[in-house]
């Protein structure tokens, strides 16, 4: 169960559209290795949300972003 927004593949969990996405598929959009998105995800140029050792990024906010990345 899949739908496209702002052409990223967007997943769908129990029918309930998650509106955060992991590092693990931060990794999978940028093509990048775990350890650079880890880095990365340390100083990044959008909101981060940090819930005990787990790391969320708002969909909205990444994909702004994705659309601009110099701003």
């Amino acid at each position: 169960n899949f739908i496209k927004d702002n052409n990223l593949t967007l997943v769908k969990s129990q029918g309930i559209e998650r509106q955060v996405y992991t590092a693990k598929e931060i990794k999978n959009i940028l093509g990048i290795g775990i350890n650079q998105t880890y880095e990365f995800l340390k100083n990044p140029p959008f909101p981060v949300i940090n819930i005990r050792n787990q790391i969320r990024i708002p969909k909205e906010s990444f994909n702004r972003w994705m659309l601009n990345p110099t701003a």
